[in-house]
């Protein structure tokens, strides 16, 4: 029961640190990752994790990030970077392991969890839309809606585990309710991006329901040409005219395909091994302003705002393939899991979220970023499976 109460405890607190503390979402998985291995089932299970294909393409995914840290702009910053790419991975790796030991022995415990942090989601961001952020202003001392924008798009990711977590406790109807609920609150919150992932990942979910043959296919093809396709495919685009007053799109919508078309052309520059890890907030140019927007923007504020030209840009084709690779492992990884049809489309919505957001906004590389999808991992590794009956301890 250890691991499945330690996953309660991490669901029980995700939704206040989120809402109001997002960057500590990376402190509060470590913190989890860190009490799971009390648990030897753990141990043996994250042992084993290291060992399999899985920790083989782990290890892959950490090395060449290593290497371009050598020819990065700063590489001390880079290799800094990478240190904490590497902490995250094994302790994600950890709460995964957490998770499949919960699902030996408790998945319910978990689901408790997962349904108190769907209604501490659904008062704390009600009370914080009609009071005009009062509690972010008690406890940050401000009302920046930064702080909430990370928290929707981090509630946008858990939608569909506590969905689940709410069907396999009271089924279809409880889980109506925290989905349509929960949904709501995401639109009402102050983040496009977060607004476009949910109602993506409802539109991939229900095509997997209903489809999962054709559907998994789209999926898996449409991600990886988002990966391998797009980025160079923006080359392709002239955006010299491209403006508020040519197109009527806004400008902060603008202010992407800019800094998406900008961040390639400097791709072409250092095609094959690209300008290295976290180059891309030191690229040449970057800080110029854009003149089709009226020069209040620069091209590249620090990051491309795409997880995609990221990889790109910084880690060059090399990079990018083994991205795809990557990408293809684990989607089919979620695919073949020993689950029923309705729980693995809500996975692939809840990936869908992750990585549309992730094609919108944030830099890959920032730590509470890369922990959400390992924090949602293990709680779908805990309640994805039918439910068994729990075994003596």
């Amino acid at each position: 029961m250890w691991s499945a109460n330690t996953l309660f405890t991490l669901a029980v607190v995700l939704p206040p640190v989120a809402l109001f503390a997002p960057r500590g979402t990376v402190v509060i998985g470590a913190l989890a990752a860190i009490a799971a291995l009390r648990d030897r089932e753990t141990r043996v299970h994250a042992r084993d994790l290291l060992i399999s294909p899985f920790g083989i393409v782990l290890a892959i995914a950490l090395v060449w990030p290593l290497a371009t840290t050598f020819w990065s702009p700063d590489t001390d910053r880079a290799l800094g970077v990478w240190g904490s790419l590497a902490a995250i991975t094994v302790a994600g790796t950890i709460l995964l392991a957490a998770g499949r030991t919960a699902a030996n022995n408790a998945p319910g415990r978990v689901a408790q969890g997962l349904l108190v942090a769907g209604v501490l989601f659904g008062v704390l961001a009600t009370i914080e839309l009609a009071s005009g952020r009062w509690l972010t202003g008690l406890v940050r001392g401000s009302t920046l809606v930064e702080v909430m924008s990370r928290g929707s798009a981090i509630l946008a990711i858990m939608v569909f585990p506590i969905a689940v977590a709410a069907w396999r406790r009271g089924g279809v109807p409880a889980a109506g309710a925290f989905l349509f609920a929960l949904i709501g609150i995401v639109v009402a919150l102050p983040m496009m991006a977060a607004v476009v992932a949910v109602m993506a990942a409802v539109l991939v979910g229900a095509a997997l329901w209903g489809w999962p043959r054709v559907g998994w296919g789209a999926l898996h093809l449409g991600i990886l040409a988002a990966v391998l396709l797009v980025p160079p495919g923006l080359l392709l685009i002239d955006t010299s005219g491209l403006s508020y007053a040519a197109t009527g799109i806004p400008e902060n919508w603008l202010h992407r395909v800019h800094m998406w078309r900008f961040a390639m052309e400097r791709f072409a520059e250092a095609p094959i091994f690209g300008w290295g890890l976290d180059g891309a907030r030191a690229l040449p140019g970057g800080t110029a302003q854009i003149p089709q927007l009226n020069g209040h923007a620069p091209y590249l504020p620090l990051h491309p705002h795409n997880a995609a030209i990221q990889l790109w840009v910084e880690l060059g084709v090399v990079g990018a393939v083994l991205a795809g690779t990557i990408v293809s492992f684990f989607l089919t990884r979620i695919r073949l899991l020993h689950t029923e049809r309705q729980a693995r489309a809500a996975m692939a919505a809840s990936v869908t979220a992750w990585f549309v957001i992730a094609e919108l906004s944030f830099g890959f590389w920032q730590n509470w970023w890369l922990a959400v999808p390992w924090i949602a991992a293990a709680f779908w590794r805990a309640i994805a499976e039918p439910t068994r009956p729990q075994r003596a301890t």
